[in-house]
């Protein structure tokens, strides 16, 4: 759902070869034929066999990981690191995944590997259009509200779907405030807010804790207060399958699988048009918005536009949120040539 897309936009460059990897040999013929031309080639590989992903890492330059791999992700950074391969991943943010990222920077930037961590559409977009915004005026606050409307009819992969539902039932709320990082209570009136949406009228948002926001003041030192603040699902989704999601996730990890296919079952049955997802910046007097009628295509989209910014030289070595480490403008702008929706005011 997103890969496929990754490499449709990385195939346009005349001077990449893209390699298509995964466990499924069929579907990656299927994808490397629709995707056509000599430049795309496939490798059957697994996650749980380093031998096999150092095999197929060695002769790669940067490696896109759009594969739900949040609980078995180690062991393919590792492979990554041992074959000289840079990375960008759109994978959720969970404590978990930074402790590890974070446990392995020193090595990334001895080895001059380049690590850029959670490019999609969140994490990915919120800090992109808040640096965006602090190169056209010095901000001391700045707050994005998001909504994703999505046609969740179309069916989603079952490992995505649990994927999904683990990082929706342990989500931390948080937001920079006063020049710290505060850690919210979903109990607390303080972790909702009201942003209007346009047409799909205001809505009530919580802040949702994203590491690229905890971070944003290593490069804006400047800024005080900053959040980004999410739209729910329904009521029914929001108040009832979540809530029972967290208490059967929190039992056994062993109940993630029936967790998300009742998220997926709700979400399927209150999901209803306009679908869009929107990304709105409310920033000391300038404001923008994202908006993209798919939000995978839109995740994907961020993530081969981070990777290009990788190939061309423009990213120093290291870990960081992906957010933190592009050029934030250059970004923005060549998303609209693919047909985003930006604007300024």
């Amino acid at each position: 759902m997103v890969g496929t897309v990754v490499a449709e936009i990385l195939c346009r460059r005349e001077d990449v070869q893209v390699v298509l990897l995964g466990r499924n040999v069929d579907r990656l013929t299927e994808t490397a034929a629709a995707l056509g031309g000599e430049r795309v080639s496939i490798v059957q590989t697994d996650a749980t066999d380093p031998v096999s992903l150092r095999a197929a890492f060695a002769p790669l330059d940067l490696v896109v990981v759009a594969a739900p791999l949040l609980d078995r992700l180690e062991p393919v950074v590792q492979a990554a690191l041992d074959t000289g391969t840079d990375w960008v991943d759109v994978l959720l943010d969970t404590p978990e995944k930074w402790e590890m990222f974070d446990s392995l920077a020193s090595r990334f930037e001895a080895d001059g590997r380049i690590g850029l961590v959670g490019s999609g559409i969140h994490p990915g977009l919120p800090a992109v259009l808040i640096r965006a915004a602090a190169a056209r005026k010095p901000l001391t606050k700045a707050e994005v509200g998001m909504i994703v409307s999505m046609d969740w009819s179309r069916g989603i992969p079952p490992e995505t779907a649990k994927e999904f539902t683990l990082e929706m039932a342990n989500m931390k709320a948080g937001k920079l405030s006063g020049g710290q990082w505060r850690k919210l209570s979903w109990m607390s009136p303080k972790t909702v807010t009201k942003i209007d949406f346009g047409e799909h009228g205001k809505r009530s948002c919580a802040y949702m804790a994203l590491e690229e926001i905890r971070r944003l003041p290593s490069v804006l030192p400047q800024l005080r207060d900053a959040g980004l603040a999410v739209s729910g699902f329904s009521p029914l989704v929001d108040y009832l399958l979540m809530p029972l999601a967290m208490v059967m996730t929190a039992i056994s990890k062993r109940l993630a699988g029936p967790a998300a296919r009742m998220m997926v079952w709700g979400l399927v049955k209150t999901g209803k048009p306009p679908y869009d997802t929107i990304l709105r910046l409310d920033a000391d007097g300038v404001s923008a918005s994202v908006t993209h009628a798919d939000s995978y295509w839109l995740t994907a989209a961020v993530a081969a536009l981070t990777a290009t910014q990788i190939l061309d030289g423009h990213v120093p070595p290291g870990v960081q949120p992906a957010a933190l480490a592009v050029n934030p403008e250059q970004l923005l702008d060549d998303l609209a040539a693919l047909g985003t929706t930006v604007n300024w005011s």
